[in-house]
């Protein structure tokens, strides 16, 4: 089982050993908080709300556990475990009254405690601890679904710390990770700056008109002949570029007979009108 934990992992679990009594249950929050912690891990527990209920069988199908990390109704009971041969036997090895949270960048522990061991760890009270990493896709209960690494209980419960006897679980969750920072593109900078130029420009420049020249109107607007003229400038080239004007239509060109039979008529036809001329009236 050791040999399977990192040690990054192990780290943060002698850590959270070390200083988990510095944390307690708040009354009438839906999951457990630091009375005295950062908001930071606060709020990583506060994420867990609505994870809902996991069931999780150990590796030897022999112990059921029922889990709800948050408190879901006025039951105190946070893990249940159950005996799959003795279905009578039945053990709350985790209230919420009694838990404790623990917390970093990434990831969160938390620890319930439950009822008495009766023969085993000096009978103490049972620990069921969770170690919930951060996993950004794990946003559905089918990828939170938490498995249980072991029972550390040993056979000679006096050559060891009551403490250290515990259920170990582990699980991952969106909730958990930190607040992504949001970064602005150079180009939405550029926007932003040139918004802010426009808005200094125009307010400075109204006051200015207003109060120092003593502009009234639309001669307030600052530089508003350039303005004006601007516009008329952009009309123009808009004029001159995209708008049509009429076009003559080409001339055509006419066979060689066409154009000397339209000549003789032109002729004859002035000729006609000269002899009219020259007649007395």
């Amino acid at each position: 089982m050791a040999a399977r934990m990192d040690q990054n992992f192990l780290t943060n679990f002698a850590l959270f050993l070390f200083l988990f009594n510095t944390a307690v249950f708040v009354q009438g929050e839906d999951c457990p908080q630091q009375s005295s912690g950062s908001e930071s891990t606060n709020q990583k527990a506060r994420n867990l709300a609505g994870s809902g209920q996991f069931s999780v069988v150990d590796s030897k199908k022999r112990y059921e556990y029922t889990i709800n990390l948050c408190k879901l109704a006025k039951d105190d009971t946070a893990v249940l475990q159950r005996d799959l041969k003795n279905k009578g036997k039945k053990w709350d090895v985790g209230y919420y009254a009694n838990a404790r949270v623990f917390g970093g960048s990434n990831w969160l522990m938390i620890q319930y405690s439950g009822e008495n061991y009766s023969s085993h760890c000096l009978g103490s009270p049972r620990r069921s601890i969770f170690y919930i990493s951060c996993d950004r896709s794990a946003n559905t209960k089918e990828k939170r679904q938490p498995r249980i690494l072991e029972e550390y209980r040993p056979d000679t419960p006096t050559k060891v710390d009551p403490q250290f006897c515990y259920y170990l679980f582990e699980m991952k969750h969106d909730g958990v990770c930190p607040v992504e920072k949001t970064k602005i593109s150079p180009g939405s900078v550029f926007i932003i700056i040139i918004v802010i130029i426009g808005v200094l420009y125009l307010v400075l420049g109204l006051l200015y008109q207003r109060f120092i020249v003593g502009a009234k109107g639309m001669e307030q607007i600052p530089n508003y002949l350039m303005w004006r003229e601007f516009g008329t400038l952009q009309a123009d080239g808009c004029s001159y570029m995209c708008r049509c004007k009429g076009t003559r239509e080409a001339t055509r060109y006419k066979p060689m007979d066409d154009a000397i039979a339209d000549d003789e008529d032109f002729s004859a036809d002035n000729d006609d009108n000269n002899d009219d001329a020259m007649l007395p009236m």
